[in-house]
C-alpha cells in the first residue's frame, strides 16, 4: 500500500534531508528510498513546503517526475506492508 504526499513539481523544486542531501528538480530521482531520519520538499523561491519522518513500519521514498503535458509531480511517499493494521504519520508544514 502507498500513501502519496504529492504536489506540483514546478513549484516544489527542492529536496533536503537529515543526511545533508540537497537535490533540485530532476536530481531528486523517482521512488528513491529516504535513508535519514526525515526529508522535506519545498519551494526553492520561498521555502514553503513540508517535512516527513521515516517510520519503522514503512519505507519513505522521494520522487519527482516532469514530462510536459503528461507527468507533473514531486513528493514524499510511504510504502506500507499490507500486514500493518495501523499507520500514523505527521506532516510538518514549512515556511508558514
Amino acid at each position: 500500500m502507498f500513501v502519496l504526499n504529492e504536489q506540483g513539481s514546478t513549484f516544489f523544486g527542492r529536496y533536503v534531508d537529515s543526511e545533508g542531501n540537497e537535490l533540485k528538480e530532476s536530481k531528486m530521482g523517482a521512488w528513491d528510498e529516504v535513508l535519514g531520519d526525515w526529508a522535506s520538499i519545498c519551494s526553492a523561491k520561498n521555502g514553503f513546503g513540508f517535512k516527513l519522518w521515516t517510520k519503522k513500519n514503512g519505507v519513505l521514498r522521494r520522487g519527482r517526475e516532469y514530462v510536459e503535458d503528461s507527468l507533473d509531480w514531486v513528493g514524499l511517499d510511504y510504502e506500507i506492508s499490507p500486514t500493518n493494521s495501523r499507520f500514523e504519520y505527521l506532516i510538518e508544514m514549512l515556511g508558514l
